[in-house]
């Protein structure tokens, strides 16, 4: 039925839009500074259809009453605690001298993008290099120049005399509106920077006085930056507001080595960084494909997000998290930094040089630099979400000194360089996940944030930086090829890979004219790295490159693994209700336990009279949605104590329709013994089937034992 006052409607309709729009797209409700439940926005269209048939005034009023009495009523998730400046000997936060570096810019661009295999358009990035270093580093530049072409850059390198950084900007935001564009920049060198100043504000009020350097001001070219503010403790020379258009334009990241002394002279710290750079597109330098996430006290309710998050790199099962505000301690922490990982995610409080973690028994203990320049720890790639732990304008600062680290330790950091850090990486890791740079990631995660509007954005996030090469992709579905010179017919390569996946090599003898030809069929990874022979190429010079084969099913339950916890370690993220949502629960004597996981260091597990709540009976159940009259494969691995014995144990998948079980598919389970055992059978979805339950169930157990299971799945049979 069209409305009464259609006239009235054509009004008031932005009006509603944009709040369903604002709903949807968060749930965050910036004057009650929390965030709303995302079941609101699916309850406005049918609030919709029926009062538009009778007011757009009614329905107008009951739309604000809904937001603004559910912010407050309905809360999902506060603001998390704003990392704190922990000086270990009480020093207080120092303020910024604003630059040295004025003037216009002098420099040339020394080089074009005709190399051979480069692209161009849209993936054009430009190398900014220092020309104090650019000399000493110019045959690993070239090398570095050469791995961007192959890996679909455009690199153009510029020459950087002296100038102002307002200079340099204009010089980038040139580039940008060529009809070659500019993707993003690397600042190699001392590169000069821009400070900004605030009053912070984190969502809990007026925070105090901050100054920082701030990156975003060569990512933002079109927007107008002010110094308007020049009274205590305001200072002239640093920039205070913006206006215009915020959104970033491009991405930066920095390679600066002048100020870390303690790992070496700056030369040489750029040339071994390249060699690593190089190293890792080649999958020469390959740690194990898996995570460490260790969060302190102040962010333990928060660490199942960060586990799901990070797992959409990794797949949960190779994320280890360590949570518990009794293993977030400092010699944890350095003895699984000795293990190898490809990303650690840290969250603590620190400064420039360090970086802290609450043991309940002594208080606070310390990481420092020396710590990671002496253990050297294998992981590539760091978030530390570490108050100042990014500030490169201070000598021995920690990204520093974790990406520039010696031998093959650290490559590229992303963090923050003042109070604060990355907010909602969901925005983030997302984009990662499917393929994008660091950097590419980062104007994507920072854009998003930024169309919220919210007033404490600017605190959280003025100050993240990336340190390290900005052009790098993790997760890597075409890894960077490598040229091989050929003598035989038998080259051989090696690649990172991740367990399981299945690759293809391809070869091709052109890259100016690029036409890839398979070496041999397909290949099943059984390790993080594979070593493949071209047993019938052609001599002379050819390029290979691994192609990851992503045309499998997925698997349609989440944490998989139990890896992400949710409001304690025995509670499992998306298998327990109300974390995050409600498809998904546990009940009796079911936990989340490390006991002996097949996958990761967690596993499910259903207790009996023994144990937490001395019940005979629990289990745990996920929901997802299915289409009708498909197969689907179940399957799961179970161990069961020796002792352990119930009346009822079983594997199923109920069927669902619009809220109604319709049929269900089971596996019994009496003969899983105490050795992991893979289970699984296949089920194919009823007519008017939208969901599927996936369901562990143990009823009638004996008094002793368990039955425990891991890397639970349900995909579609193809």
């Amino acid at each position: 039925m069209a409305p009464v006052f259609s006239n009235d409607w054509k009004f008031i309709t932005p009006f509603i839009q944009t709040w369903e729009d604002r709903i949807r797209r968060r749930g965050h409700f910036a004057s009650a500074k929390q965030e709303l439940p995302f079941f609101v926005a699916s309850l406005l269209a049918p609030i919709k259809e029926v009062f538009m048939s009778i007011s757009p005034w009614l329905w107008a009023g009951l739309a604000v009453w809904i937001i603004g009495s559910t912010a407050e009523a309905a809360k999902e998730r506060p603001l998390p605690v704003v990392t704190r400046w922990m000086d270990p000997l009480g020093g207080p936060k120092p303020s910024h001298e604003a630059p040295a570096c004025t003037g216009s810019l002098a420099g040339r661009l020394i080089t074009d993008a005709k190399l051979m295999g480069a692209s161009s358009g849209s993936n054009r990035v430009c190398l900014v290099v220092h020309s104090n270093v650019l000399v000493a580093i110019s045959n690993k530049l070239e090398s570095y120049r050469q791995a961007l072409c192959l890996d679909g850059w455009t690199p153009v390198v510029y020459r950087y005399d002296s100038g102002s950084a307002e200079s340099l900007r204009s010089y980038l935001a040139g580039l940008y509106a060529a009809s070659n564009s500019l993707a993003g920049a690397v600042l190699i060198g001392a590169i000069p920077y821009a400070l900004y100043e605030m009053m912070d504000d984190f969502g809990y009020g007026d925070d105090g006085y901050e100054d920082f350097p701030c990156d975003l001001f060569y990512m933002d070219l079109d927007g107008s930056w002010h110094d308007l503010d020049n009274e205590l403790p305001y200072a002239e020379g640093k920039y205070d507001a913006r206006s215009g258009n915020l959104d970033l334009e491009i991405w930066v990241s920095r390679m600066k080595a002048d100020n870390l002394s303690s790992l070496g002279p700056e030369i040489p710290l750029l040339n071994a960084y390249f060699d690593k750079d190089l190293a890792y597109r080649a999958g020469r330098l390959r740690p194990d494909r898996r995570a460490l996430v260790f969060i302190d006290d102040d962010w333990a309710d928060y660490g199942g997000e960060d586990v799901e998050q990070v797992g959409r790199l990794y797949g949960a099962g190779n994320v280890v998290s360590v949570i518990n505000p009794s293993a977030t301690v400092m010699t944890n922490y350095l003895s699984r930094l000795s293990n190898s990982y490809e990303l650690v995610f840290v969250k603590s409080h620190g400064y420039p040089l360090g970086h802290s973690f609450t043991n309940p028994s002594v208080g606070f203990e310390w990481v420092y630099c020396r710590n990671y320049r002496e253990q050297t720890p294998p992981a590539l790639m760091y978030s530390f979400f570490v108050c100042s732990g990014s500030d490169y304008s201070s000598d021995g600062y920690l990204a520093g000194a974790a990406a520039f680290n010696l031998t093959n330790a650290g490559l590229v950091c992303w963090g923050s360089a003042k109070t604060g850090g990355m907010l909602y990486d969901e925005e983030f890791y997302k984009p990662l996940a499917q393929g994008q740079s660091i950097g590419g990631a980062f104007v994507q995660w920072f854009n998003e944030l930024q169309s919220w509007g919210y007033f404490w954005m600017p605190s959280w996030t003025y100050g993240m930086v990336v340190i390290g090469d900005g052009t790098l992709r993790l997760n890597r579905t075409d890894p960077t090829p490598s040229g091989l010179e050929v003598s035989t017919q038998a080259a051989v390569s090696e690649w990172a890979t991740l367990p399981g996946g299945c690759y293809r090599l391809q070869a091709c003898s052109d890259l100016a004219h690029p036409a890839w030809s398979p070496c041999g069929g397909a290949i099943t990874a059984s390790a993080y790295g594979v070593s493949l022979a071209d047993t019938n190429g052609p001599e002379g010079v050819r390029t290979y490159r691994l192609i990851k084969d992503e045309s499998g099913p997925t698997n349609l339950l989440r944490n998989a693994g139990f890896e992400a916890p949710g409001n304690t370690d025995s509670d499992a993220y998306h298998w327990t209700a109300g974390l995050p949502d409600s498809y998904a629960g546990k009940w009796g004597n079911a936990a989340r336990e490390s006991w002996r996981a097949r996958e990761g260091e967690w596993e499910g597990v259903v207790k009996t009279t023994w144990g937490g709540t001395h019940e005979n009976f629990g289990g745990f159940w996920q929901e997802s949605a299915v289409n009708a009259l498909t197969t689907y494969q179940a399957s799961a691995w179970f161990w069961a104590d020796n002792t352990w014995t119930a009346a009822v144990q079983e594997f199923k998948v109920e069927f669902y329709s619009f809220g109604s079980c319709i049929s269900t598919s089971r596996l019994l389970l009496n003969d899983v013994h105490a050795a992991w055992t893979q289970k699984a059978f296949t089920a194919t979805a009823p007519v008017s089937a939208n969901a599927a339950h996936v369901v562990v169930n143990v009823s009638g157990a004996g008094g002793s034992g368990s039955l425990q299971f891991d890397a639970v799945e349900l995909k579609r049979v193809p």
